[in-house]
């Protein structure tokens, strides 16, 4: 049997024998800290990258900074999709799943998911950003995508890409 990995080091194909395999792993991290005393949390990632036309990630990060120094709540009407922040062509959106209107914090609900998005979707050497992350319990999820600024607040749901639209303005989702 044979496993084939890519990593940033290159391509490493792992054979069924642990001769074979080990060797592999250790060259590629000669000198792991086996001392480390931080421990592992299970992982509760609801953060999905590439569903939407990008935004900026620049101007994402612009708008992230702005709602926080702003605070306040985000509103967002029953099963809508409200476009909290908008700047050129990237926007951030509050989408509210439950029957009744919602007003995350901005500062504390808000921001910190649409970071995640920004530090987790399309590789962080690009210039452009998609993502969506669900809140575990609330009944709310922040999208960072493409916005047109132009349009009502509530009128539109983020464009879905790549297909069988462009990207967008903003370039692909790599």
């Amino acid at each position: 049997m044979m496993f084939k990995s890519i990593l940033a080091l290159g391509v490493i194909l792992l054979l069924n024998s642990t001769n074979v395999t080990a060797n592999p792993i250790y060259n590629a991290n000669p000198a792991p800290d086996t001392n480390s005393t931080s421990t592992l949390n299970a992982r509760t990632d609801n953060t999905f990258c590439g569903l939407f036309s990008t935004a900026s990630r620049y101007d994402a990060q612009l708008l992230l900074a702005q709602l926080h120094s702003d605070g306040g709540d985000c509103s967002a009407p029953a099963k809508t999709c409200s476009r909290v922040a908008c700047w050129a062509t990237s926007a951030i959106y509050v989408c509210n799943d439950n029957d009744h209107a919602i007003s995350p914090n901005c500062v504390t609900d808000v921001v910190p998911y649409g970071l995640d998005i920004s530090q987790q979707c399309c590789g962080l050497s690009g210039g452009s950003v998609s993502g969506q992350r669900f809140h575990d319990t609330a009944g709310f999820n922040v999208i960072v995508a493409y916005g047109n600024c132009n349009h009502d607040r509530n009128a539109d749901r983020p464009a879905l890409g790549p297909w069988p639209v462009v990207w967008g303005p903003n370039g692909a989702c790599r």
